[in-house]
């Protein structure tokens, strides 16, 4: 999900990150980070050729 600022027209704005400060909301978002780091891995390219084996 993501959320957009809108300013008084309707037209998007900057709006401050949020920062965690209570114990729970740094635990979220440290595990959300990992999350994301996750998924980055699993969406990189697998290689499609084998390295010949060594006998």
């Amino acid at each position: 999900m993501a959320l957009v600022g809108l300013d008084n027209n309707g037209h998007k704005r900057a709006v401050p990150p949020w920062v965690p400060t209570l114990s729970e909301d740094v635990a979220l978002d440290t595990h959300a980070q990992t999350m994301v780091e996750i998924r980055a891995r699993l969406l990189r390219p697998i290689p499609l050729e084998v390295p010949p084996l060594v006998d």
